[in-house]
């Protein structure tokens, strides 16, 4: 398991299902059976999570808070997870693989969410982005 998911794990999941989560992904047996929960997932602490209405409005924020332009991909697409690459092809990839996926930047202190299909998009972040950005 890379480093950047345990930050990413310790940042954003609900502290009761962090065990299972550090758990599940360092397991090469368990861990694309149990990052399918990135489909429709709902461990995220709520204070740390930002909707976002689209992939302007994500890069906007992104830049905001000062993002890096490469990520680390944690996916429930085995063709994805565990890849470190440049936002703009991350993007592309998530959007064509349809499937549930974070985009962690930061050393995990940062990261986008895309669940299956692209039906929620939220940004978590440590970091306040904009007083007026809608929360979770």
């Amino acid at each position: 398991m890379h480093s950047i998911e345990t930050e990413f794990v310790k940042n954003f999941i609900k502290p009761h299902r962090q065990e299972r989560w550090l758990a599940c992904m360092a397991s090469t047996k368990k861990r694309s059976a149990f990052l399918d929960c990135l489909n429709h997932c709902r461990d995220f602490e709520d204070q740390h999570v930002r909707i976002i209405r689209s992939a302007s409005q994500f890069e906007e924020a992104l830049h905001r808070v000062g993002g890096e332009d490469k990520c680390y991909i944690v996916s429930s697409d085995p063709k994805l997870d565990g890849y470190c690459v440049k936002l703009d092809a991350a993007m592309d990839l998530v959007r064509a693989s349809g499937w549930g996926t974070v985009l962690v930047f930061e050393n995990g202190s940062l990261a986008y969410y895309f669940d299956e299909c692209g039906e929620r998009e939220l940004l978590l972040t440590r970091q306040r982005v904009n007083k007026d950005d809608e929360k979770y």
